[in-house]
């Protein structure tokens, strides 16, 4: 099965929600453990910021 761009977007944004928030990690470590470019985790803060609401609520998913 092909997962694409969209969801995983969303399924990165939802693991840096969790190490940010409520982990409390650094971007810096986020993006070291992940794999993903600084640039990339600092974006999808920036996203998660916007919509934090979406995030919060959402929590007992994790």
């Amino acid at each position: 099965m092909r997962i694409n761009r969209k969801e995983e977007t969303i399924k990165r944004r939802k693991e840096v929600f969790f190490a940010y928030y409520v982990e409390d990690m650094p971007a810096e470590m986020i993006s070291y453990l992940t794999g993903y470019s600084l640039n990339t985790i600092e974006k999808d803060l920036k996203k998660i910021q916007e919509n934090i609401e979406d995030y919060i609520y959402n929590l007992a998913e994790y």
